[in-house]
């Protein structure tokens, strides 16, 4: 609250209304922890996506049918999402009623002042992540000059990367419970890794790679516009996809460890490194600058995460596979353009591309990549 009255918000019932939100939204996550733990994966599954599925049904009735149900305002949909978070919470406690033993509902039951200090270092880090994907909106908006407009663009690019990012919030939730239980046990870890790896690196090349190339077919498909601004931030924008989805992956990994500490590390690095640039970018080059250093920050953010997980774990990347991702990167890139250039329309174009890339991923699946004798943990 102090940091909105700093930053000139003085709607003190808006305030309140979104911490309250933001609190139901942090419940909703640790109840789910404990299905999580349970191995209760399809009751978790179906939490992750109720509020959304609500919110989405209740405003695009607003919006589909505005003589009925009335118009979308902020603080409609700040309340259709409050109410969509506390339904999925009294669903979470119920489902932990009937599934999780020896749970209890006093708040404050067996609580000790070492078990708060031993989350800190977890909550440090997801504040520092929460720094480095949604700090730059923020600066556009106070640093340029015409931030508003700029943040806007900015955000029209960026909600196809966070919309990304709960695919990646969804893997690593189910890949935090199982390392948890199955480390040190690397033959049992291993494979669900890179079955997860791969799924989301396919995934995010197909995205980036259409956002690259068919970046005024996406905005004209989402937003009805094809302004020049916002052409420039949907091509760049969506090739920080990639980055983001090993990000989910090796920080899950190192998370799940122990090594949280550098995770830390990293993460309040690129954290700074992120800001200085946006600070020194913003005021010239707008919501192209986000862009830009977004893709880069998050590229050099999952290398490093890598590099930290294959010397602490002995898990990491193989040279050969993500030379591989690049190769099927250029060549989906390659595939697209001239489908469009011979006049396939833009859906069948990135849908063939689409299906020649899994196919290719089957036969990266059938190379087993594997880290050098001198980089692997000796540990089984």
């Amino acid at each position: 609250m102090a940091f909105a009255w700093l930053s000139g918000i003085r709607d003190a019932g808006f305030i309140l209304s979104y911490v309250g939100l933001v609190t139901l939204i942090s419940l909703l996550g640790f109840l789910r922890t404990f299905l999580s733990a349970a191995q209760r994966f399809r009751q978790d599954a179906v939490l992750s996506v109720l509020d959304k599925a609500i919110v989405i049904a209740a405003i695009g009735g607003m919006i589909l049918f505005p003589d009925l149900a009335g118009r979308v305002t902020i603080e409609r949909f700040v309340a259709v999402q409050t109410i969509a978070v506390a339904l999925s919470v009294g669903l979470a406690m119920v489902f932990i009623v009937r599934h999780v033993e020896g749970f209890s509902f006093l708040p404050f039951s067996g609580f000790r002042r070492g078990l708060l200090l031993a989350s800190l270092p977890f909550a440090l880090n997801n504040f520092l992540m929460t720094v480095i994907l949604r700090s730059d909106a923020f600066l556009l908006e106070r640093l340029h000059p015409d931030g508003a407009h700029e943040a806007g663009v900015y955000a029209a690019g960026f909600r196809i990367l966070d919309a990304f990012s709960m695919m990646g919030t969804l893997v690593g939730g189910f890949l935090l419970s199982f390392i948890s239980r199955h480390w040190p046990e690397r033959g049992a870890i291993e494979p669900t890794l890179a079955i997860a790896r791969r799924a989301l690196i396919c995934v995010a090349i197909l995205i980036g790679v259409t956002g690259s190339v068919l970046p005024e077919y996406l905005t004209a498909l989402l937003y009805h516009r094809s302004d020049a601004s916002l052409v420039a931030v949907m091509r760049t924008v969506l090739l920080a996809l990639p980055g983001l989805s090993l990000v989910s992956i090796y920080g899950t990994l190192l998370t799940a460890t122990g090594h949280v500490g550098a995770f830390i590390r990293i993460s309040l690095a690129y954290a700074l490194v992120l800001v200085i640039l946006d600070v020194l970018l913003i005021p010239s080059y707008g919501a192209l600058a986000c862009s830009s250093v977004a893709v880069a920050v998050e590229t050099a953010y999952a290398f490093s995460i890598i590099r930290a997980a294959r010397r602490l774990t002995g898990i990491g990347l193989h040279p050969g596979e993500g030379l591989s991702y690049l190769f099927v990167a250029l060549m989906g890139y390659g595939a697209i353009r001239i489908l469009v250039y011979l006049g396939v329309n833009a859906p069948l174009a990135v849908g063939l591309t689409g299906v020649a890339a899994v196919g290719l991923f089957y036969a990266i699946l059938g190379i087993r990549f594997r880290l050098p004798a001198s980089e692997r943990d000796p540990r089984p």
